[in-house]
């Protein structure tokens, strides 16, 4: 569908009619923008003074867009910005969204943002919340650069939100946050960059709570804690083609709380040199099911803990020595991405493809390319 393009610049005067002639002031178009307009946001710098919602929202078939650009409409791409080394953004040129301590980006109905850096030190809540139908975060960079109590760069609160190519950070240092992304509800989150430093007990980089969550072909660092954090009773989760990069205390992905009946997936995921790949924190009271199929481990200093008696099914264990044997940067975390003779070359169980999202070929990973993501995420709407 043709959209409306509109325009916005941190040097508006204000009045202006929203063309790029006479642009408007941030506050301007999330006051009068409407379905099928994408407002185009200029590099520079906007300081919030109220929550960013926008007054109207979007439909299925007239999204509302709002999307940052440097020097030219639309040259924030997903080969432009996303390295394929790690899958974090080069944010140079984007336009810089602060929230400080008390406000945030909450989504309406059919808003997607893309190609945004978000960041705020909000107390006990996200700084990008998406908490409607049909909401999407896309390449965005969002920061939450504080510990303060429950705190996390992002929320997913409603069933079909999506994370793209985003880059999702709580760089804080303490432990009282939450971590980067608290999922409260059925969404998705594909080909981002999550990482924590936040120590909090019992965390993780991502913790899962109620509903079916989907994380898939992503790079997720935790350097405090655990790297996700399943606490709820009906999952169904799907941890699929991810590089999981905990310490050698933690846990990759760490069972706080769920039910026998609702067992989650692990699939063609790195889960190497940490402490256990798969903990359930209740083994002592009972163990609890867990598809692990295809997944690479090596160097963990545990054996996986109450699973149930279901089997791991294709993993590969195949030990050559340290983090060296399967990453091209073992230890600085530049690159993510597998060496040649890396066992997890060729192993997914999908086809011949690699496992984890940054395989040694550049369309490596079990679920398809994570560089080339499906044509309506990276063109958007034309």
């Amino acid at each position: 569908m043709a959209l409306v393009e509109r325009y916005v610049t941190d040097d508006a005067l204000g009045g202006g009619s929203g063309t790029i002639g006479s642009p408007w002031t941030l506050q301007e178009a999330l006051g009068t923008a409407v379905a099928g307009d994408r407002v185009n946001i200029k590099k520079g710098n906007y300081t919030l003074s109220a929550d960013m919602i926008p007054t109207g929202a979007g439909t299925v078939a007239s999204p509302l867009i709002f999307r940052g650009y440097n020097s030219t409409i639309g040259d924030l791409t997903v080969s432009a910005v996303q390295d394929p080394k790690t899958l974090k953004l080069t944010t140079t040129n984007f336009p810089v969204i602060d929230g400080g301590g008390t406000y945030q980006y909450v989504s309406k109905n059919y808003t997607i943002i893309e190609g945004l850096k978000v960041t705020g030190t909000i107390s006990a809540n996200a700084v990008v919340k998406l908490s409607t139908i049909g909401s999407m975060a896309r390449l965005c960079s969002i920061n939450h650069t504080s510990n303060t109590s429950s705190n996390r760069a992002a929320d997913q609160a409603f069933a079909g939100s999506l994370f793209v190519n985003c880059e999702i950070i709580a760089s804080g240092v303490g432990t009282s946050g939450v971590g980067a992304m608290y999922v409260s509800s059925a969404g998705y989150s594909y080909g981002c960059y999550f990482e924590s430093n936040s120590t909090a007990s019992g965390g993780g980089a991502i913790r899962l709570d109620s509903h079916p969550a989907s994380i898939i072909n992503c790079v997720i660092v935790s350097n405090g804690n655990h790297g996700i954090l399943c606490n709820t009773v009906t999952p169904y989760h799907m941890i699929a083609n991810n590089t999981i990069r905990v310490g050698a205390s933690y846990d990759h992905v760490f069972l706080a709380n769920i039910a026998a009946t609702y067992p989650p997936a692990l699939l063609n995921n790195m889960l190497t040199d940490g402490n256990h790949a798969w903990n359930n924190g209740n083994s002592g009271t009972s163990n609890r099911p867990v598809f692990r199929i295809g997944n690479r481990t090596r160097d963990n200093a545990a054996a996986d803990v109450g699973s149930d008696d279901w089997p791991i099914m294709a993993a590969v264990t195949t030990d050559t020595g340290a983090a060296a044997s399967d990453y091209r940067d073992s230890t600085g975390g530049t690159d993510f991405r597998l060496v040649a003779t890396s066992p997890a070359v060729g192993a997914s169980i999908v086809g011949s493809q690699d496992i984890g999202p940054l395989g040694y070929r550049r369309s490596g990973g079990g679920f398809g390319a994570i560089m080339q993501p499906p044509a309506f995420i990276e063109s958007g709407y034309a």
